[in-house]
């Protein structure tokens, strides 16, 4: 490091100590200390607002791809699950290649139709017509 250069920086707000030295535009801040009680009664009293202004409606969409991606896929696995549980109910026999071909599906649309299928089918096959 050069002389005169800084460690680091950070913005300071206005409750902080903050002392003058020889240049009018440089200070040093003499940060207060915060209490593990006092944060845990701040975090604490915020919990509530905060968990209000995370709830999303049901239909909301993400836009940024990487929580696209996980959404779609929670959907697909939801309704795969939904659609076991519907065969299951109806007892209607599942075979390990029928299962594994629910559950790998990840198109939520062609799951929804083979929901649909699955509250009137016979058999598994009747759900997979046309798929």
């Amino acid at each position: 490091m050069r002389p005169g250069g800084k460690l680091f920086e950070e913005l300071g707000f206005e409750a902080e100590k903050m002392d003058k030295t020889g240049h009018e535009k440089i200070y040093i801040g003499r940060l207060t200390g915060l209490s593990f009680s006092r944060l845990r009664r701040a975090t604490k009293a915020a919990r509530p607002a905060l968990e209000v202004s995370m709830q999303l409606p049901d239909n909301y969409e993400f836009q940024f791809p990487p929580l696209r991606r996980a959404q779609l896929k929670g959907k697909a696995e939801g309704n795969a699950e939904a659609l076991l549980r519907v065969l299951s109910r109806r007892g209607i026999e599942v075979s390990a290649e029928s299962r594994d071909k629910i559950l790998s599906c990840t198109d939520v649309e062609r799951l929804c139709e083979w929901f649909d299928r699955a509250l009137e089918a016979g058999a598994i096959e009747d759900v997979f017509l046309g798929a």
